[in-house]
């Protein structure tokens, strides 16, 4: 049974996770605990009081919520606090969640939100554009190196 207390502290618009556990998957998966599982959860909320961890893979995967095992379950954040983000590597790695909700699962990318409210950093956006300059730079010089190959005859497809 789940205290009153702990029913307080849970948000109902949370994901958490949960470390793997054969536990709660049996023998039949205990070789690869993230089979059909991304071990992230949503917390649902029944009618008779009893409040259950969804695994957000299929949401085919639960685990009712005890006081035994509340402090297994880590607040990942509140989906009303984050907003999806399609280039996660302009912001500072603390604002940046990459989690896995789907059937995609930890294998396949993950989804990315960053925090409301966060803007892209200054930092990550210079070091994006040098290294995009070096690849440039880069390119330039190889395609300028192919061309004095083609003009002088020495180029390898021209043997």
């Amino acid at each position: 049974m789940l205290s009153e207390d702990n029913k307080n502290k849970i948000f109902k618009t949370g994901l958490y996770s949960h470390t793997p556990e054969a536990r709660y998957r049996g023998t039949l998966y205990a070789d690869n605990l993230y089979h059909c599982m991304n071990w992230t959860f949503k917390p649902n909320f029944y009618h008779d009081g009893n409040i259950y961890m969804v695994d957000t893979y299929f949401n085919n995967k639960s685990i009712q919520l005890t006081d035994d095992n509340f402090d297994e379950f880590s607040l990942i954040f509140d989906f009303k606090e984050v907003e999806k983000e399609n280039y996660p590597e302009e912001y500072d790695p603390s604002d940046v969640y990459r989690v896995a909700i789907d059937s995609g699962g930890m294998y396949c990318g993950k989804h990315c939100f960053k925090k409301k409210g966060a803007k892209p950093s200054k930092e990550k956006l210079i070091d994006i554009c040098k290294n995009n300059l070096r690849s440039a730079q880069y390119n330039v010089e190889q395609y300028t190196n192919e061309l004095q190959e083609l003009e002088n005859g020495t180029h390898w497809k021209l043997k």
